[in-house]
This record gives C-alpha cells, structure tokens and sequence, in this order.
C-alpha cells in the first residue's frame, strides 16, 4: 500500500521519502521484536500522513487544472 501510494506522488519531497524509509525499518524493527501492537500503531500513523500528502497533492492538481481543457477553452 505505502508503494502504491508513494508512487501516485508526483511531487514527494527528499525529507518526506527519509520520514517513510525510517517509519518501514521502525516498524521491521517492533516486529521482530514481537511488538505488533507498536507496530500497527506505526503503520496506521505512516498511512494517514500519506493520505494526508496525496489528498493535498490532489487539490493542487484541481486548482491548476487540466492543461487539455486549459488548450480547448483557449
């Protein structure tokens, strides 16, 4: 999912991408020590500010609009 997700982005910032790579080795890391708990917590978080990146990214592409209508109405 994080994948899928990432790779939607167009616009992903180098801190962002470090955020991410850090969240997945924490998250490996409370699995093998046997704390899921830890874990699913970790993952839910990861996924919100995910969402939170792509739903903003979105309304950046609705405000500059689609370049194909921009042409047809010019």
């Amino acid at each position: 999912m994080f994948y899928k997700t990432l790779n939607t982005i167009t616009k992903i910032s180098d801190p962002v991408l470090v955020y991410i790579y850090q969240g997945i080795l924490e998250i490996a890391q409370d699995i093998e020590a046997g704390k899921q708990d830890q874990a699913q917590d970790k993952i839910k978080k990861m996924s919100e500010v995910l969402m939170m990146i792509k739903k903003q990214e979105e309304m950046e592409r609705e405000r500059e609009g689609n370049p194909d209508d921009l042409l047809k109405n010019i």
